[in-house]
């Protein structure tokens, strides 16, 4: 991306990329800057020109947008012709009376076919592999991965890895990755690699961002047999720490979390929320996404029923009951219907946090709202319940083979109750 300066003006030119000449007719985009210093400018130039590429994209008809349409058509047809698809260059080996089949088979009514030259003479080819080509592979196989999650889960999936296609794009633009060097690699490792230890992004976040790139690079070696030396494998910051959050102490939470006025200041769904995890010790998603039909409040041992609806559940494990005692129970009497103004939202877990901190009603700095399901956890280890009780109740993987129904509500109501505040 080229900036220029004109006096103390700034603006910046690139040229489109061949596949939007379609909907672009120019060669070169150009665009004014309103920043005044060329750090800022080249900052402004690159939301600018994100944007574009995206206005671009959308213009395009939805049959362009996938890069391997015209190649995997091509190779359906010499299937359906009874031809196993070569391309060109092992078409041009063939024993002579096999090539000259294929060749004959090109004609329709007597007059050469272009369609069919590409199918059996090897003319279609699949698509380099630039970033976008690489990406629209990866997510268009891996659909089966969101069709089963909710609208936010399907959004925090895909926004995980558009992380590191952006990366990448940055990286190394329209260039095919077959054709980037190993010092090219490394040289876009080591510049994020500086922007963590320069503290401009966290260390975790750049092993996710390298983590992705490879198993979207992976998928376009695998998958469609492009031979892509770029990888991220050995560029991995070790040691990252991944802290627990603390628990709350059960003190903490009887004498100032349950009884603090500050509670009132929440609205009654969030305040729910935030009390059924107490006793039920759920995942906060677990809690937020209960549906009135999942609530069994009429019945001798009132409980939850955390299971799949339209969303997925962390792990098969996190499906299960759990009985409603002490402040829990009272949250879902208050709340039967559950809390839809929180369904298939990702911004309670902050809004929580920032709530406890602002009222001070955490211990410490690192306490977030997750730790009232860790002080469960503590909680139930004093009464010396087993390993397969602990598991059940906080939807952890069970080991080994999984005979039985697992504890009884009754079995996990008697160990709640004994905790519970």
């Amino acid at each position: 991306m080229k900036i220029n300066r004109r006096g103390r003006k700034f603006s910046f030119q690139k040229r489109v990329p061949r596949k939007f000449a379609d909907v672009e007719p120019r060669q070169v985009f150009y665009s004014p800057l309103n920043s005044k210093t060329e750090a800022t400018a080249r900052k402004e130039a690159e939301k600018i020109w994100a944007a574009q590429l995206d206005t671009w994209s959308k213009l395009l008809p939805s049959s362009s947008q996938d890069p391997f349409a015209e190649y995997n058509a091509s190779r359906a047809l010499a299937i359906k012709l009874g031809y196993s698809f070569l391309p060109a260059a092992r078409v041009a080996q063939l024993p002579l009376d096999e090539f000259l089949s294929r060749v004959e088979a090109t004609a329709v009514d007597g007059e050469p076919n272009i369609e069919m030259a590409k199918a059996l003479l090897g003319g279609a080819r699949r698509p380099p592999p630039t970033v976008d080509v690489v990406a629209y592979a990866y997510f268009s196989y891996h659909e089966d991965k969101v069709y089963q999650k909710s609208p936010e889960q399907s959004r925090l999936w895909r926004n995980a890895r558009q992380r590191s296609i952006d990366f990448l794009r940055k990286a190394f633009g329209e260039t095919p990755l077959d054709e980037v060097s190993t010092e090219e690699n490394v040289e876009a490792a080591e510049r994020l690699r500086a922007r963590a230890i320069r503290g401009e992004i966290g260390f975790s976040a750049v092993n996710a961002i390298f983590a992705y790139a490879d198993k979207i690079l992976d998928n376009a070696r695998s998958r469609h047999g492009y031979k892509i030396d770029v990888n991220f494998k050995g560029q991995r910051f070790t040691r990252v720490a991944h802290h627990r959050a603390p628990s709350f102490s059960t003190a903490w939470i009887r004498d100032l979390i349950i009884p603090a006025t500050a509670l009132r200041q929440l609205d009654p769904q969030a305040r729910g929320v935030l009390l059924g995890m107490i006793n039920t010790g759920y995942r906060l998603s677990e809690g937020a996404n209960l549906l009135q039909d999942d609530i069994h409040l009429d019945c001798s041992v009132p409980y939850i029923a955390i299971q799949r609806r339209d969303r997925t559940l962390k792990t098969k494990y996190s499906r299960r009951d759990l009985p409603l005692v002490g402040v829990s129970l009272e949250a879902f009497r208050e709340n039967p219907q559950g809390f839809p103004d929180y369904r298939d939202r990702s911004s309670l877990s902050q809004k929580l946090n920032r709530f406890l901190r602002a009222n001070g009603l955490v211990e410490t700095e690192k306490q977030t709202v997750r730790g009232l399901r860790h002080s469960l956890l503590d909680r139930l280890l004093e009464t010396e319940a087993n390993d397969r009780i602990l598991r059940s109740i906080m939807g952890h993987k069970i080991p080994g083979p999984r005979y039985g129904g697992g504890p009884s509500l009754e079995l996990k109501t008697k160990y709640l109750s004994a905790v519970a505040l």
